[in-house]
């Protein structure tokens, strides 16, 4: 059974954390190993926040992860609206695009 290392960068707001592993990410693709994950980015409209969206680092995908909208889902976190099933597929297809990806360079 393969190895992985496992890295999560934590930090307060604004630190820096998706510039930092955005970097590491691209260091290592350009070193031709295999990575997994997602970063979460905030989106704003007329310089407001509006919700967070994640996104595969290896393949780009995206989904929504929160967002604040005129109706209310069944789960929230504050104003937000939380899309499980949503992340829930995102996640899916995460796996299923890096384990093929791994599978290949066995």
């Amino acid at each position: 059974m393969k190895k992985y290392s496992k890295i999560l960068i934590t930090g307060p707001p604004r630190c820096g954390k998706t510039t930092l592993i955005s970097k590491i990410s691209s260091e290592l693709k350009n070193k031709n190993k295999n990575i997994f994950g997602f970063i979460t980015i905030e989106v704003k409209k007329d310089q407001k926040r509006i919700g967070f969206r994640a996104i595969d680092i290896n393949t780009n995908n995206e989904c929504w992860l929160s967002r604040k909208i005129n109706r209310k889902t069944q789960y929230m976190v504050g104003n937000y609206n939380v899309f499980i099933d949503e992340f829930d597929d995102f996640l899916e297809k995460c796996f299923k695009n890096f384990s093929i990806e791994s599978s290949n360079n066995i």
